[in-house]
């Protein structure tokens, strides 16, 4: 079922993406490690969904879902809401499953480097925090708050470095 309903988003958001025409190039926010520093223009809004396996030792997790929000309030600074994802966790062959606690946060742009070539840095900053919204298994008890400062420089036409 959750599945089905996953694959509809998807789809729909396709339909909707192709019918808005000629636009900048996608930049997401997943589903690496690493956050882009730059942000979402003013008054567009970008839905961004995955899912995620691990594995350590004797421990499997499965997320379906992770959607992330962006939407862009300035040139500078957009909002960002997590979604609950459904996870998965077997551990010793015991099996947890149901949803993580959602979260939202800002990203706000401090410095801009160029697109082409440069020595001068993208400098952003990410504060969010969770929200305890998530299946009894997953939730914490409170707000988890983080602050990433996240940097990107285009050295080259062929190599750039980006850091959080």
């Amino acid at each position: 079922m959750l599945f089905r309903a996953f694959l509809a988003l998807v789809v729909v958001s396709s339909s909707a993406c192709a019918s808005m025409g000629t636009r900048d190039a996608l930049v997401s926010d997943r589903p690496d490690f690493t956050e882009r520093a730059s942000t979402i223009a003013p008054r567009h809004v970008q839905v961004e969904a995955g899912q995620t396996t691990s594995r350590e030792g004797e421990a499997r997790v499965n997320a379906v879902g992770e959607v992330l929000v962006r939407a862009g309030l300035t040139p500078r600074l957009e909002l960002r809401v997590s979604g609950n994802s459904w996870v998965q966790e077997r551990v010793a062959g015991t099996v947890n499953s149901g949803l993580e606690d959602g979260a939202i946060g800002i990203k706000y742009n401090v410095t801009e480097g160029p697109d082409e070539p440069s020595w001068r840095p993208t400098f952003s900053v990410i504060a969010h925090t969770t929200v305890p919204t998530g299946s009894d298994a997953f939730r914490v008890s409170r707000a988890q708050p983080e602050v990433k400062l996240l940097g990107a420089w285009t050295l080259s036409d062929r190599l750039g470095f980006s850091s959080n």
